[in-house]
């Protein structure tokens, strides 16, 4: 076990996976967001098109809004959950530096 600890050994923080956690988060979130431009992008049929259904453009309309406004809402969150393993990564590391460091110099000989 070495003094600064290791990935080996269980006592450092696996910055590159959280990161790597980041970077899907921040890919996934982008995909949701391309499902919210199409799903917007897409047209609701007219009434005429409906004929006799016709009533039923405006609730496919309510419908599609609530998805996309749910959908953009969950991009967000994603983007928070992100920036969240980012900060944490950063944190630990720095914490498990300062530690380090620290014991370092309680065990050098005097």
């Amino acid at each position: 076990m070495s003094p600064k600890g290791s990935s080996r050994d269980g006592f450092e923080i696996d910055k590159k996976g959280l990161d790597g956690l980041a970077d899907d988060v921040h890919e996934d979130a982008g995909r949701v967001r391309g499902y919210v431009k199409t799903m917007r992008g897409m047209q609701c049929p007219s009434q005429e098109l409906l004929g006799e259904y016709g009533d039923v453009a405006g609730a496919y309309g309510k419908f599609l809004e609530a998805w996309t406004s749910e959908l953009t809402v969950t991009a967000g969150a994603m983007d928070e959950v992100e920036v969240g393993f980012r900060k944490s990564a950063g944190t630990y590391k720095a914490i498990d530096t300062h530690h380090a460091d620290n014991y370092d110099r309680g065990m050098r000989p005097r």
